[in-house]
C-alpha cells in the first residue's frame, strides 16, 4: 500500500531545532546504556573475568563508533528508490548547511542504538573470548546490524515498504543481537565445567553490580522507547508519552512475574537472574511498538515476554548452551514474541509506518505476515554473519581464550590482575604464558611468598637496626648536651669553691 502525501513516515519528516535537542538528548541517554551493560555482565560472570568485560564493553563504543562513521551508517542510508536491500550513501559521514542538523541528528541517534546491540551479542561469548578476535568480531557484526535496520527503518528498506512496524528495534536490535549470540555461544561452547557439578562455581560475581546495572539500563531503556518518535514536532510528542508509560507498565509487569516465578520455583527466594530477566524481557517485548499499544496492550505483552524468556532458560541449560548473562532467553525469544504482538494488537497508524491494523483488530494477516517475514529476514540474516565473521575470524585467530588461561581468568592475561588471588601487585607482566599447569602455578607462588617473607624480614631488620641508632644518637647527643652544660657551669663552681676567706680590717 503506498502512502498519499500526508501520510508521511515520521523517520522521513524534517527535524526542527526541538527535534535535534530531544533527538540528542535521548542518544546520550542511550549512550550511558553502555554504563549499565558494563555493570549487569561484570556481576553476572565469575569475579575473575569481571574486569576484561568492562573493558571488552568499554572498547564497544570506540570501536563501533569508528564503524559506523567509516561503513556502517552509509549501509543505513540511500538516495536511490530502487535500492530496497542496502543503503549506499554517506560514508565517512559528513555534512554542510541546510542538511547537517538533520543528518548529524539522525547518525548520533542511529549510533547510540546500534552500539546497544554489539552489547547484546558479548554478553553471550562472556569469559571465553579472546579480547582481539573480539574487536574484530564487533567491527564485523556492526556492519552486519547496520543492513536489517536499513530493511526496516529506511522507506525505501523492502521490509518496510511490505509494511513490517518495529518502532524502537525489537527486530535489528534484539532480535539480531540475540540470534547472533546464539550462534556465537554455540560456536565457542560453553565454559569449561559450565554443566557439570558444582553447578555454584559458576554462580554470580557481584549481585550489586548486576542489579545496579539493571536499574541503569531500565531507566536508559525508558529514554530510548520515547527517542524513537524522532522528535517531538508534529504531534510526535504525544506518542512520546505514551511510549514511556508502556514501556515502564510492560516492564514491570515482566519483573513482577520474574518475581513471582522466582517465589514459587524457587523455595520462595528471589532468584537474580530470573528477575533480570523477567524484567528486561518485558521491555523488549513492548519495544517494536512502544508507541502503537495501550497500555492495556502492553501490560499484556510484557506479562507474555516473561514468561516466554523464563521458560526459555531452563531449555538452554537442558541443550547446554551456556549464555552466562541470558542474552538468548532475554533478546531473541522476547523479541519474536514482541515482533508477532505487534500483528496481532495493534491499530493502523501512518505514522509509524503501520499501514494495516493487526490480527485481533481487523481480522487481516497482512501486518501478522509481514511481521513473521522480518522475523525470519532478521534472524536468518544475523545467524548467518554472526557464524561467517566468526569462521573467518578461526582461520586468522584463535577466537577462543586457553584451557589454562580460562581457569586462572582473562583479567590475568589482559590486565595482569588476578582477582581470584589479589597478586595483582607481585606478579611479573604478562605472566599468563607462564602458567601451563596447577602445579606450575603452585610452585611459583611458593616460591614468591618465600620472596615477600624475606622483603618483609630484612624490612622489620632495617625497622630494628633504625631504632637502635636512633637510641644511640640520642644518648650522643643528651651525653654532649650534658657536658657542655657542665663546662659552662664548671668555672662557677670552682670559683665558689676556691674564695678566699673574709678578713676583718686593721683598726
Amino acid at each position: 500500500m503506498t502512502k498519499s502525501n500526508n501520510q508521511q513516515d515520521y523517520m522521513s519528516v524534517k527535524i526542527n531545532g526541538n527535534d535535534a535537542t530531544w533527538i540528542l538528548t535521548s542518544s546520550f541517554i542511550i549512550f550511558t546504556m553502555q554504563t549499565g551493560f558494563s555493570l549487569l555482565q561484570s556481576g553476572m560472570v565469575r569475579r575473575k573475568n569481571q574486569i576484561s568485560i568492562m573493558i571488552m564493553n568499554m572498547f564497544n563504543p570506540i570501536v563501533s563508533g569508528l564503524t559506523y562513521w567509516f561503513i556502517a551508517y552509509g549501509f543505513t542510508e540511500t538516495s536511490s528508490s530502487s535500492n530496497e536491500f542496502i543503503g549506499l550513501s554517506n560514508f565517512m559521514t559528513d555534512s554542510i548547511e541546510p542538511n547537517m542538523g538533520q543528518l548529524f541528528a539522525s547518525y548520533t541517534y542511529k549510533l547510540s542504538t546500534m552500539s546497544t546491540a554489539t552489547n547484546v551479542v558479548l554478553g553471550a561469548m562472556a569469559e571465553r573470548i579472546n579480547f582481539i578476535p573480539y574487536l574484530i568480531y564487533s567491527v564485523g557484526i556492526t556492519i552486519a546490524f547496520s543492513i536489517p535496520s536499513y530493511w526496516v527503518s529506511s522507506p525505501r528498506g523492502f521490509l518496510h515498504k511490505l509494511g513490517t512496524v518495529d518502532v524502537a528495534g525489537c527486530s535489528f536490535i534484539h532480535l539480531a543481537g540475540g540470534t547472533a549470540g546464539l550462534v556465537a555461544t554455540i560456536l565457542l561452547k560453553p565454559r569449561i565445567g559450565r554443566f557439570q557439578p558444582p553447578y555454584e562455581s559458576y554462580g554470580m560475581s557481584d549481585p550489586t553490580n548486576s542489579l545496579l546495572g539493571t536499574y541503569m539500563l531500565w531507566w536508559g531503556w525508558v529514554g530510548f522507547h520515547m527517542s524513537s518518535t524522532f522528535g517531538v514536532s508534529n504531534g510526535r510528542w504525544n506518542y512520546c508519552t505514551r511510549s514511556a508509560v508502556c514501556s515502564i507498565i510492560s516492564s514491570s509487569i515482566g519483573g513482577f512475574t520474574a518475581i513471582l516465578f522466582s517465589y514459587v520455583f524457587h523455595n520462595r527466594q528471589i532468584n537474580i537472574k530470573i528477575f533480570v530477566c523477567g524484567l528486561f524481557s518485558g521491555m523488549v517485548a513492548v519495544s517494536g511498538g512502544c508507541t502503537l499499544f495501550n497500555p492495556q496492550q502492553a501490560l499484556l505483552v510484557g506479562f507474555i515476554g516473561s514468561l516466554c524468556s523464563m521458560a526459555t532458560m531452563p531449555i538452554l541449560k537442558k541443550l547446554q548452551i551456556d549464555d552466562p548473562t541470558q542474552t538468548i532467553a532475554i533478546h531473541a525469544i522476547s523479541s519474536i514474541w514482541g515482533m508477532l504482538s505487534i500483528g496481532l494488537m495493534i491499530s493502523r497508524n501512518t505514522l509509524f509506518n503501520a499501514t494495516h491494523s493487526g490480527l485481533f483488530q481487523s481480522g487481516s494477516f497482512h501486518l501478522f505476515g509481514s511481521q513473521i517475514a522480518a522475523i525470519l529476514a532478521v534472524g536468518i540474516w544475523s545467524a548467518m554473519m554472526s557464524y561467517l565473521i566468526l569462521k573467518g575470524i578461526m582461520v586468522l585467530l584463535p577466537i577462543r581464550i586457553d584451557k589454562e588461561l580460562e581457569e586462572v581468568g582473562i583479567d590475568l592475561s589482559l590486565n595482569n590482575i588476578n582477582t581470584d588471588l589479589d597478586w595483582d601487585k607481585i606478579l611479573m607482566p604478562n605472566p599468563g604464558p607462564t602458567f601451563t599447569s596447577s602445579t606450575t602455578r603452585r610452585k611459583t607462588r611458593q616460591k614468591l611468598m618465600k620472596v615477600v617473607n624475606a622483603m618483609i624480614a630484612v624490612q622489620r631488620l632495617i625497622q630494628l637496626s633504625s631504632k637502635n641508632r636512633f637510641r644511640r644518637h640520642i644518648k650522643a647527643y643528651n651525653t654532649k648536651v650534658l657536658a657542655q652544660s657542665w663546662s659552662a657551669v664548671q668555672p662557677l663552681v670552682t670559683s665558689a669553691r676556691v674564695r678566699p676567706a673574709h678578713t676583718e680590717p686593721h683598726a
